[in-house]
């Protein structure tokens, strides 16, 4: 319901349709008794995906649509609508759950606002002119939920080097600080901390695919100068979802014992924008598994990992992908489906 208590919004969407695939944005006024009259679609359709539809403090619909190939951040003034930052990023994320965002009303009708670019976020403020900043925080994985209050903003975000963590940041000082983390007590110590590193392969049907890299480190330990080290490679879950790069002890457990690990964005993952996000329709464990080999594969092609030592894990969407990795190739050692879907 809007601030002023006159109006309301909902999305809707049809099976088979998933709202990251498409699904309409709604208004209508309220009477009297508070029941809706006069509903007016908004935006959406059938291959148009709407994100976060809110209500600015002066009761003006914004949203985050797709209808560019990238979620975007629009207002809507009750009669058009008008793009406020279009860019080649994901300003959005699949709606698995509810209450996510990426978007925050501030003071002064300033937005605070996250976007994904190739896989990595990046924090931006849109001030009331339209002018769009982007801010220098030393965080570029954020964790879907943002809120702000005037200048101070709450943030769930983490880095390569930092674990995942509720941020306060107050955008007149520029100063953030640590609310809480997840393992803030399990500090790793710098000579094992293998840091994720953004690559691209040529994937499934030689389309690009992406990963997070890390390679493996413990400065105690000499490998053998002959001998090059296991991959053991990640498919995440959804399968819309996303690899998660900030510091994550079990992918460091890995890296520190002398395994390459790779987790893969396959063709399906969100956070490359919508033609990438589609390459799974009426392909799922073909595509994402095809990506998953080609990944494994070129860390073997440069000379990264031993061919003869390539595993795989994943849970949920992900252990279907190892399921069918293990099943129809003959790529990977060892498999293992933590969960499946």
């Amino acid at each position: 319901v809007s601030p002023d208590g006159g109006s309301m919004l909902w999305l809707t969407w049809n099976h088979p349709n998933m709202p990251w695939d498409g699904c309409e944005l709604w208004v209508a006024g309220l009477d009297g008794s508070g029941m809706p009259q006069g509903a007016r679609l908004v935006a959406g359709g059938q291959a148009e995906s709407i994100f976060q539809p809110s209500w600015s403090p002066d009761s003006v619909v914004h949203f985050t649509s797709d209808r560019t190939g990238w979620w975007n951040l629009n207002r809507w003034d009750g009669a058009t609508t008008e793009p406020l930052a279009p860019m080649q990023a994901e300003c959005g994320a699949p709606q698995w759950v509810f209450g996510i965002s990426t978007y925050a009303f501030c003071g002064g009708g300033r937005i605070v606002l996250w976007a994904c670019r190739d896989g990595s976020w990046e924090f931006f403020t849109l001030e009331a002119s339209g002018a769009l900043t982007r801010v220098d925080i030393p965080y570029t994985e954020f964790g879907l939920h943002v809120s702000a209050q005037g200048d101070d903003v709450l943030l769930l975000v983490g880095a390569p080097e930092t674990p995942q963590s509720v941020v306060h940041y107050n955008l007149a000082t520029g100063s953030p600080w640590v609310v809480g983390s997840e393992s803030a007590d399990l500090a790793i110590d710098e000579s094992v901390l293998s840091r994720a590193r953004h690559i691209t392969f040529p994937g499934h049907r030689g389309v690009t695919a992406h990963a997070w890299y890390y390679e493996p480190r413990n400065d105690a330990v000499q490998p053998a100068d002959d001998r090059r080290p296991p991959l053991l490679l990640r498919a995440h879950g959804g399968p819309t979802s996303s690899a998660r790069f900030s510091l994550d002890h079990s992918v460091q457990f890995w890296s520190s014992r002398g395994f390459a690990y790779l987790d893969v964005d396959y063709g399906g993952s969100t956070g490359y924008g919508r033609t990438y996000r589609d390459r799974l329709n009426e392909e799922w464990g073909v595509v994402d598994v095809g990506d998953c080999i080609a990944g494994a594969m070129h860390l073997v092609d440069i000379g990264a990992v031993d061919p003869g030592r390539l595993f795989i894990h994943g849970g949920s969407a992900g252990g279907y992908v190892v399921l069918c990795a293990m099943t129809f190739h003959d790529i990977f050692q060892a498999g293992a489906s933590l969960f499946g879907i």
